[in-house]
């Protein structure tokens, strides 16, 4: 893979990290919207929604950390490659 494609790949992660996040907090606000309307009652499946809240999110965080690396390494694997070929000028 060359570092150009690292980087894009480090980048596509990391939008991917963020619509896991987005998706996790319409899961949580619906639950916590339910909880705190102490008039209303809550649908059955609040619990479900809450658990696949957490997961999406815990998820969405480690992508994004992890795509923030491959990105990361991408640019410094392209940097290092333009400085290796200038040194390699006569």
């Amino acid at each position: 893979m060359e570092p150009d494609n690292v980087g894009f790949a480090g980048i596509v992660m990391v939008g991917i990290g963020v619509v896991c996040a987005i998706f996790a907090m319409v899961f949580l606000g619906q639950g916590y919207q339910c909880v705190t309307n102490l008039g209303s009652t809550c649908p059955p499946d609040i619990s479900a929604k809450f658990g696949v809240g957490f997961a999406l999110l815990t998820l969405g965080t480690f992508i994004v950390i992890f795509g923030s690396a491959t990105f990361a390494a991408g640019y410094v694997a392209v940097h290092m490659a333009k400085v290796d070929s200038d040194k390699k000028r006569p």
